[in-house]
């Protein structure tokens, strides 16, 4: 069995945020059986499953555990916990005190950090120095959709892995109707109201989007939750449950910000000359920055529904400008 111990080596064809075009799962596995795999791996990307998924499979792989099963001894996951949905010091240390000891196997360990950019502060200092010493036989996944969120120190001391490609459409929970009506009310707010109803209407489809984005994030994220567990998964805490419930809906609520970025774009850029108005191109950036900031804040726990309200005002103040 080779061992999980190795030097902080690069892996071929895959450099700081690339995969040289190539899949980084077949990079990856291929480094491991050369004997060059790296000890930390940051694993990033715009799906959590994914990143999740491939480190469970290569994590298998290192800890000879053919059948592939969620519930083996030598691979330890630790996630956000609580409504905060954040990583303690308390499980860091839990973690050094387990990796410690020689696996059940008496082979290899693999620890799987999901959601690392979620480390609080105390946590993300025990890590480093976990990072600095790491302990033996052990590989560490550091999986996260926003990496720049962890301490740089964290990040030049792992080898960074980025798994590009786009999260697909959302389908289901009422959202298709959803950008339909969006995407009609962008079209109402791109012209000047003909008369005060007009700009009243336009008021109230407004808040009706709000209230139905609201509806279908918590349609979908029920969907979502009603999914079954992966076989062989041990029954979660409740701590871990609530941070599992927290996180499915704050990933779903980007998933639908960056469509409804999508929208925008397509708006600015709809017609047979539009892309080339420079008034619809300055607005359309200040949309989409108003966009990134919302889901920046969504991010850290703000309160959802009205981080929307506020983000469909501002564009509907941009789009009003003349």
């Amino acid at each position: 069995m080779r061992s999980g111990r190795k030097c902080r080596s690069a892996i071929s064809g895959v450099t700081e945020g690339s995969s040289g075009g190539r899949d980084p799962r077949t990079l990856l596995r291929a480094s491991w059986e050369q004997g060059r795999l790296a000890q930390a791996l940051l694993l990033h990307g715009p799906s959590l499953s994914e990143l999740e998924r491939s480190a469970e499979e290569l994590g298998a792989a290192l800890v000879g555990d053919t059948a592939g099963g969620a519930s083996h001894p030598d691979i330890v996951r630790i996630r956000p916990v609580n409504r905060m949905r954040q990583i303690g010091v308390d499980a860091l240390r839990g973690l050094i005190r387990t990796v410690s000891h020689s696996g059940a196997a008496g082979g290899n360990k693999a620890v799987l950090l999901v959601e690392a950019d979620r480390m609080n502060e105390a946590a993300a200092n025990a890590f480093l120095k976990t990072l600095e010493e790491p302990p033996a036989d052990t590989t560490l996944f550091l999986l996260t959709t926003r990496p720049h969120d962890l301490l740089p120190t964290i990040r030049s001391r792992c080898l960074s892995v980025s798994f590009p490609g786009e999260s697909p459409p959302v389908e289901g929970g009422g959202w298709r109707e959803w950008r339909e009506d969006f995407r009609a009310w962008l079209d109402r707010i791109l012209r000047p109201p003909a008369n005060r109803e007009e700009v009243a209407e336009t008021l109230l489809r407004l808040y009706g989007l709000v209230q139905r984005f609201q509806e279908c994030l918590e349609r979908l994220t029920a969907d979502r939750l009603a999914e079954p567990p992966e076989p062989g998964a041990p029954p979660p805490s409740d701590e871990e449950k609530a941070a599992f419930e927290a996180g499915v809906e704050r990933g779903l609520r980007a998933e639908l910000l960056a469509e409804v970025e999508e929208e925008l774009r397509q708006a600015a850029h709809g017609g047979e000359l539009a892309s080339l108005d420079p008034d619809r191109i300055r607005k359309l950036d200040l949309a989409v920055r108003e966009v990134e900031r919302t889901a920046g804040l969504l991010a850290l726990n703000l309160q959802g529904p009205a981080a929307v309200e506020s983000l469909l005002l501002k564009i509907l103040r941009i789009w009003s400008r003349r």
